[in-house]
């Protein structure tokens, strides 16, 4: 047999169809699989514009009242006085000023020498699950009922700034809630009742 120019042509063809579709197919798992991050960080921020909108109009007024109904269903909200953060973890944070040993487990019970903190920049941060809320006393933190998270991955956690102190430091799970009721009254007292 000898040599088809045909036969050879309809051969190039099929071959850049093939590497065509093979290119579309990587394409399309990379914008799959690379899009959920950017996607989620997208989400946080502007959970955490609108909350930090709302707050702001909060600190401007002398009354205030609102439902806030979080688009986010997995995470933490982290409200630290003039600080709102989410991290977009499914175990509950505990930031604290550590002591001189290390997070421990004693019958059942997280125990973390350390304080409470004042500022989460500064702070150390330990992930936990649990429903009960940690127990402060001085120099010691328990996390009654508890075990430590497994959760290897850095959760994305992003912070704002608010304009005014709220008072409030409190870590709330965005799976356990429907909405928080933001309040304000006369006096200048913050309150965020999950619901």
């Amino acid at each position: 047999m000898g040599w088809n120019a045909k036969a050879d042509a309809a051969s190039t063809l099929v071959l850049w169809l093939g590497v065509l579709m093979a290119a579309l197919i990587c394409v399309a798992w990379l914008a799959q699989n690379l899009y959920p991050e950017h996607l989620i960080l997208q989400q946080v921020d502007n959970e955490l514009n609108q909350l930090q909108k709302d707050i702001g109009t909060a600190c401007r007024m002398s009354r205030y009242w609102k439902n806030y109904y979080p688009q986010l269903q997995t995470g933490n909200l982290i409200i630290n006085d003039m600080e709102i953060c989410i991290d977009s973890s499914e175990c509950k944070s505990l930031y604290y000023l550590p002591g001189s040993g290390t997070p421990r487990t004693e019958k059942g019970d997280i125990i973390i020498e350390g304080d409470p903190c004042p500022s989460i920049d500064t702070c150390s941060v330990y992930y936990y699950m649990g429903s009960a809320p940690p127990v402060y006393a001085p120099g010691i933190i328990t996390i009654p009922n508890s075990t430590a998270c497994a959760d290897k991955h850095q959760p994305i956690k992003r912070c704002r700034i608010l304009i005014c102190q709220t008072g409030i430091n409190e870590t709330f799970n965005l799976k356990e809630i429907n909405y928080i009721n933001i309040t304000k009254e006369e006096n200048g007292a913050f309150s965020f009742q999950k619901q």
